[in-house]
């Protein structure tokens, strides 16, 4: 007489170790390829994907859509432009690997963002006696596009500050009291303040009687 006994066999998933190989100090508007190291007992793992967050928040693409790097020969690589007048400030830079054969597995690291430089586009501007006159410039970034924040804005006249205002989407408009003037040069100068994610930039040009 025989007896016959039921057994489960239960599979467990494997484990992988996650490295992050990006560190170091990144820029608002620059492209930086994000790599991750994927392995599992000191051999390179195949397959999976890895997502990359920032402070916790996954990185996606302009449509909202998760940003993934599929895993090949143990690495995972994601081109990202780190968006212009992001915060400076330092950052947790996380991976998490995914595969149906492995478990869940993530690692942290720290990034530094700094603030972008900018320039001030400024031409020639002229006056009129007994007038108010109007003063445009546009305040650009390192790549020549528009700042995206409001910044203080100084305007000065042969050093003596005529107005503080502000710029709006990197475009400066403002009117300053010409009324007394009577010389045919003056030194014109704008100074946009930094903020969180810009630097502060200083340009110099020809205020001339018209």
């Amino acid at each position: 007489m025989s007896s016959r006994s039921n057994s489960t066999l239960k599979l467990t998933n494997r484990v992988a170790n996650v490295s992050v190989l990006t560190s170091g100090v990144l820029k608002g508007g620059n492209q930086v390829t994000l790599t991750a190291m994927v392995s599992e007992k000191d051999q390179l793992v195949n397959g999976g994907k890895v997502i990359f967050k920032m402070n916790g928040v996954t990185l996606k693409d302009s449509n909202g859509n998760p940003l993934y790097a599929n895993v090949e020969n143990g690495i995972a690589k994601l081109n990202y432009t780190i968006p212009v007048g992001m915060s400076a400030k330092d950052y947790t830079l996380t991976a998490v690997y995914s595969n149906k054969f492995y478990d869940r597995a993530e690692v942290n690291s720290t990034v530094k963002i700094l603030k972008t430089n900018t320039h001030i586009e400024l031409n020639p501007q002229t006056y009129t006696k007994g007038t108010q006159t109007s003063i445009y410039a546009r305040v650009l970034d390192e790549n020549n596009n528009l700042i995206s924040k409001t910044t203080s804005v100084c305007i000065k006249v042969n050093g003596k500050t005529m107005i503080h205002t502000t710029s709006i989407n990197g475009i400066i408009n403002a009117t300053i009291d010409t009324s007394k003037f009577n010389n045919q040069l003056y030194n014109l100068t704008i100074i946009s303040g930094e903020n969180n994610g810009f630097g502060m930039s200083t340009t110099t040009t020809v205020l001339m009687k018209a």
